[in-house]
């Protein structure tokens, strides 16, 4: 499945792709304990649905970065779908992280039902707060390690 945004696409993992294989193990280099070893998981490839998948974000044709949705789970605030998103080294710096966050939004408001998406961010990682501030998330709870931010996606 490919999910076209205003200048990035969404394209679900091929485990069999061998440049996929590839940027995901860049990707967990760079992501540290976050996204774990992307080139082990087994990665989500539900075709009735965008959430529940995981896919590679390109640019102009090249991989630049990953981004999860879980399943959709029904809350007492609507349909939620938590995200997890990470930027390839080579690409930091480059405003991808929150072009990933905003893009999707449009997607998931005209393909889903969802109300509500959810970002947990470690409180130590100033890079990925600063990303989902800028895409428009906002705060809502915290524990010692995390903080909850979500964005209404309706």
């Amino acid at each position: 499945m490919k999910l076209v945004g205003e200048t990035l696409t969404f394209e679900t993992i091929d485990p069999s792709n061998l440049s996929h294989q590839k940027a995901l193990h860049a990707l967990s280099k760079s992501g540290g304990d976050y996204l774990g070893n992307l080139s082990t998981a087994v990665m989500n490839q539900r075709e009735d649905k965008i959430t529940g998948n995981d896919y590679l974000v390109l640019s102009m044709d090249k991989i630049i970065g990953y981004l999860g949705l879980s399943a959709e789970v029904e809350t007492s605030i609507g349909k939620t779908s938590s995200l997890y998103y990470g930027v390839l080294e080579s690409e930091y710096g480059k405003g991808y992280g929150s072009k990933m966050l905003k893009e999707i939004l449009p997607i998931l408001k005209e393909n889903t039902d969802l109300k509500v998406l959810i970002a947990n961010v470690d409180k130590t990682n100033h890079y990925s707060l600063n990303t989902v501030a800028k895409a428009g998330f906002v705060a809502a709870f915290e524990d010692e390690e995390d903080i909850q931010f979500q964005r209404h996606v309706r």
